[in-house]
């Protein structure tokens, strides 16, 4: 069988390196495909079509088994399959690979933290297939024991009791050693990354004068193992206004070497943030390439292929919950890169082979991530991140693999970029219909037509024929949704009676933040990130224990009320408290609210009467273990 394999492999190989002339000669005409996908000038050559597969080994070492486009498996065992499936993507159009470095991601007696165990060895093992398979390699130094992003940035447990200069030092020479280590071993480094997503955060400063000593010690300490490699910093939510112009600024001021300024780029799936695209995206990687003379590189970009419960794409979305959409987004990204011009590198997929794997032995899926340590996080990782989320992946939606190991025809995306490909057009979806009146109103009418949207992008209003539209009830408040059929796909149409909230800046869209009292500003306050609607939310998170509370007060005339919102958020650790109150003189009214997970909403409500006018306080309280995290948004205060 090893036989066998190796020549699979070289078959792969050999396909591979004939690409550009299949592409060359498929340049009349667009391929046949499951998909459509828009023809982009200069997505050959030189330009990254890269991946993150920083899974793969921890994923094959647990059991799994990735196929070809035939159906059959591509080998058996970590030694066949992991060539081979670096081999395939090369074949697919894929040049780049990129792998994630920890310092130690072990607890003292050898126990995984999970998300793939990438420490220096595993980026040698991976980096090799991929050299072996003609792709270059980024390694993306996280300067932590496990993962680091916007939202933490831990110092590895080795580096955590020294000062700035220390630390600046045993990072440059963890950066040098690792470099010529994995350069000793013939794996074909070819860019660097300083840091992962080091958004004012980064190997546990948070102070800019830290930060810029560090990301100095690691861009110096490259350079000084070879002078070829591009170096790159890494940064996160290029929505954020001014934030990647303040970034720059101040890695200019600070006269960091560097070659590459990397974003990562991840839509909202509800589609409501104006500044989530990819016309902002490549507006801010303009700016960066205009004023300071960077190169740009979009290193994180993603998409569900599937859609499962509590993440739908909402009716703002601009992609669909499937391979189509997924090949959309990328197709955008791709071409906001390409408009910033010769300084637009090119864009890295994230984690397109992470399948939540099926192995064959006796282990549950939690027991054998703990095992294998080829889920998100391990148990053993709570002793150096408290309170983290562990268990399998929450990207098998979101790779080029189905959840068995088979090849999406997204995986085939680099390739289509460059000839073109079509499918047979038809309704991707519709969009949903929404609708609001006030409690006491008249129910709205709904309409005739909704818009449906074709795989092609194109969009129609077809005739809709609604079934129940009579269960709208406008005398009470609440959400009512009414079914319909058009086009031969269930539609549906969301009636919301509302109560007129009496708060101001219900929202928190608004930038004036006065009305709010928040105990503490350092944990709590108005941002980006993760809305429940609208733009803006207000969020928390911080390293320390979490304990704030944020309200606002109003002069209320007698009468019966409810007071309600949406939260969200986690590892708030076994002893939170969280909850909703209404203060009303002397009386307190709670409603305790649960935070268990990324998008998991609850809303807690209070209803209550006042018998004269008088001053009324709502807010949410909030007390938690340190790393907890969460976002309030839509606080709503009207007449029952």
């Amino acid at each position: 069988m090893k036989k066998h394999v190796s020549l699979r492999v070289l078959a792969l190989l050999l396909a591979a390196a004939l690409l550009p002339l299949v592409c060359g000669a498929a340049a009349d005409g667009p391929q046949s495909a499951d998909l459509f996908v828009e023809q982009i000038s200069g997505v050959d050559g030189d330009f990254m079509r890269g991946a993150d597969v920083s899974s793969l080994l921890a994923n094959l070492r647990a059991g799994a088994v990735y196929y070809d486009f035939d159906g059959e498996p591509l080998g058996q065992g970590v030694d066949d399959q992991g060539p081979a499936l670096m081999a395939l993507m090369a074949e697919c159009g894929f040049n780049w690979i990129r792998l994630r470095v920890w310092n130690d991601p072990y607890d003292a007696d050898g126990h995984g933290y999970g998300g793939g165990d990438n420490d220096l060895q595993a980026a040698k093992t991976m980096g090799l297939w991929a050299t072996q398979a003609g792709m270059r390699v980024l390694i993306d130094f996280h300067y932590s024991d496990f993962w680091a992003d916007p939202g933490k940035q831990l110092v590895p447990k080795a580096w955590a009791d020294l000062d700035i200069d220390a630390k600046a030092e045993a990072l440059s020479a963890f950066t040098a050693d690792s470099l010529r280590t994995l350069l000793d071993a013939g794996v074909d480094v070819g860019m660097v990354q300083v840091g992962n997503e080091t958004n004012g955060y980064m190997c546990g400063e948070k102070d800019w004068a830290n930060i810029t000593k560090l990301m100095d010690a690691g861009c110096q300490a490259v350079r000084s193992v070879d002078s070829d490699i591009l170096v790159a910093l890494h940064f996160a939510n290029p929505e954020t206004e001014d934030r990647y112009a303040s970034y720059a600024r101040t890695l200019a001021d600070a006269g960091i070497d560097y070659d590459v300024f990397a974003s990562s780029f991840y839509p909202d799936a509800s589609g409501l943030d104006e500044k989530n695209n990819t016309d902002n995206l490549a507006a801010v990687l303009q700016l960066v390439a205009d004023n300071y003379g960077k190169k740009v590189l979009a290193v994180e970009t993603s998409w569900q292929w599937n859609v499962y419960p509590g993440y739908e794409p909402g009716a703002g979305s601009a992609y669909t919950g499937d391979i189509q959409g997924q090949a959309d987004e990328l197709v955008d990204v791709v071409k906001a890169v390409k408009s910033v011009g010769e300084a637009g590198l090119g864009v890295f997929y994230w984690e397109p082979a992470w399948t939540p794997v099926r192995s064959a032995d006796a282990f549950t899926g939690q027991e054998r991530d703990a095992v294998y340590s080829a889920g998100w996080a391990s148990p053993y990782a709570d002793e150096y991140e408290p309170g983290i989320d562990w268990g399998t992946t929450g990207w098998a939606d979101k790779g080029m693999f189905d959840h068995e190991g088979h090849p999406l025809d997204t995986l085939r995306i680099f390739q289509y970029m460059q000839t073109g490909a079509v499918t047979e057009r038809t309704i991707s979806r519709l969009a949903p219909v929404e609708l609001t009146c006030a409690v006491g109103g008249e129910a709205p009418a709904l309409p005739e037509t909704v818009t449906a949207q074709y795989n092609d992008r194109t969009r129609e209003d077809i005739p809709v024929q609604w079934t129940d539209a009579d269960k709208v009830d406008a005398s009470t408040a609440g959400v009512y949704t009414v079914h319909g059929t058009a086009g031969g796909m269930a539609a549906t149409a969301t009636v919301k009676v509302e109560r007129t909230s009496l708060l101001v800046n219900p929202g928190f869209e608004d930038e004036a933040m006065d009305m709010y009292a928040i105990s503490d500003p350092a944990q709590a306050g108005r941002t980006t990130d993760d809305p429940y609607s609208g733009s803006y939310s207000l969020h928390f998170w911080s390293q320390d224990p979490v304990e704030f509370t944020a309200e606002q007060t109003v002069t209320l005339e007698p009468g019966s009320y409810v007071f309600t919102f949406q939260a969200q958020g986690g590892d708030v650790g076994g002893e939170a408290e969280t909850f909703a109150y209404v203060r009303l003189g002397d009386e307190t009214l709670t409603d305790d609210f649960a935070l268990t997970g990324w998008m998991n909403w609850d809303a807690p409500e209070i209803a209550f009467t006042v018998d004269e006018t008088a001053q009324v306080a709502v807010g949410v309280s909030v007390k938690a273990a340190p790393g907890a995290w969460g976002t309030m948004d839509d606080f709503s205060l009207g007449l029952r």
